[in-house]
């Protein structure tokens, strides 16, 4: 079990690093939009929906790094 929640908080600080740079490199035309989206998904939570969608990638036998746009997009 140890082993699953050790990957839980990998998957979770992945999610959290990807959204913060692509938050970071937002073009100035969207920054109002940007900032509001860093507001509402960065206040924390599990981020189960990303750690769902980069745990089934690597059991399907995929890089979940290759999936972590679309897990932060779900998020």
């Amino acid at each position: 079990m140890s082993v699953l929640n050790d990957r839980m908080v990998q998957y979770a600080s992945m999610t959290d690093s990807y959204l913060e740079q692509v938050f970071a490199e937002a073009e100035p035309s969207v920054k109002q939009t940007a900032d509001a989206m860093r507001y509402s998904s960065m206040i924390g939570g599990k981020r189960i929906r990303p750690v769902l969608t980069l745990e089934f990638c690597r059991i399907c036998g995929g890089d979940p790094e290759t999936a972590l746009p679309f897990a932060a997009a779900l998020e």
